[in-house]
């Protein structure tokens, strides 16, 4: 091997070793991005259930995407809804047909296999829109599973042409489109605790935690709106005469019923919440006192089992506080019982 020939080999090694440490420092460095991100995420226990927005958004910036969102099927299992967004927020609740020939989130979701697109003109219809509009060139949408069951879809959009995913950003995908997974299971186990922190558990009402939270918002809203409001208190007569005859599996059943009936009987823009032992609220939106007592009228006498109930009715003077209406509400209460229960008494 002549000199010059030896020079050349040593300096097309360099060359190599040079490349090669270049692709393993960018290596180590998206290794430590998607570790990062990983436990930026097993610490984003989320108390609001936006775990999912946070994984979009992590994922969005460890893979450089112009955008991030995830879709997942909606309770009739017709579409898919994007139901978590980063820099797409325009998307979010937008739904796509559970269609594979139409939609590449369905069509990832029904197949259970990633897809990557680098032309816009190969892409279905309901999908161009969320290319175009989001100046991506190339998609890749990964199915997300969990316990081997296909809980939704994440798709990512970049400015540029790619015809596929590298390996490098292909298993951190993979790795955050696992962490996708967990989020939505967190989630819905916040969601979850939520509703039973106001739920009650005996007639599956909102409970009195709840009940005095739509009672603010319903104040407000009153305020801003200068729409009527009135709010009603009623109590089951003799009902703890009706535990000590029957017993209180009886009784507790006589609450579940009496819950179902009266709710029968409201609207659904109405709030009926158990207030406490057998005692009820009634939050009446847009409703003036004259109609107020006879939905209330109306209310008691879906009352089962032959029993009856006695109730209160104030409207709202759009100036008190919240206790000084519930206490109005409560004192034409007490009137309605030392009337004779089993009547309503406005105030």
């Amino acid at each position: 091997m002549t000199l010059t020939a030896l020079i050349v080999l040593v300096v097309l090694l360099a060359l190599a070793l040079v490349v090669v440490a270049r692709t393993l420092r960018e290596r180590n460095r998206r290794l430590r991005q998607v570790e990062g991100s990983v436990i930026a995420l097993a610490r984003s226990w989320s108390e609001d259930g936006s775990s999912r927005g946070r994984i979009c958004a992590a994922v969005q910036q460890a893979s450089r995407a112009e955008f991030a969102l995830l879709a997942e099927p909606n309770r009739r299992g017709d579409a898919l809804v994007i139901t978590a967004t980063a820099d797409a927020t325009a998307l979010g609740g937008t739904e796509l047909p559970m269609d594979g020939e139409r939609s590449l989130a369905a069509k990832a979701f029904l197949s259970g296999a990633p897809i990557d697109v680098a032309d816009p003109g190969e892409v279905p219809d309901e999908s161009v829109g969320l290319m175009t509009d989001h100046r991506a060139k190339s998609l890749h949408l990964r199915p997300v599973f969990r316990e081997e069951r296909i809980v939704g879809v994440l798709c990512l959009g970049w400015r540029e042409r790619r015809v596929a995913l590298e390996s490098g950003d292909y298993d951190l995908v993979a790795v955050l489109g696992d962490e996708v997974a967990r989020a939505i299971e967190r989630d819905a186990h916040v969601s979850l605790l939520a509703r039973q922190a106001r739920t009650d558990e005996l007639t599956a009402l909102p409970n009195r935690r709840a009940w005095n939270e739509a009672v603010t918002t319903e104040m407000a809203r009153a305020q801003r709106t200068g729409q009527l409001l009135c709010v009603a208190l009623l109590d089951l007569d003799h009902f703890k005469a009706f535990n000590d005859t029957h017993g209180h599996p009886a009784g507790d059943a006589h609450l579940r019923r009496t819950a179902a009936l009266w709710r029968r009987e409201l609207r659904a823009i109405d709030v009926l919440a158990r207030y406490g032992g057998e005692e009820f609220g009634v939050l009446l939106p847009n409703t003036d006192l004259v109609k107020a007592q006879e939905v209330i009228d109306r209310v008691r006498g879906a009352t089962p089992a032959g029993e009856t109930a006695s109730a209160g009715v104030v409207a709202y003077d759009m100036r008190e506080s919240k206790d000084s209406l519930l206490a109005r509400a409560d004192a034409a209460l007490y009137r309605a019982k030392h009337a004779g229960r089993a009547t309503t008494i406005p105030a």
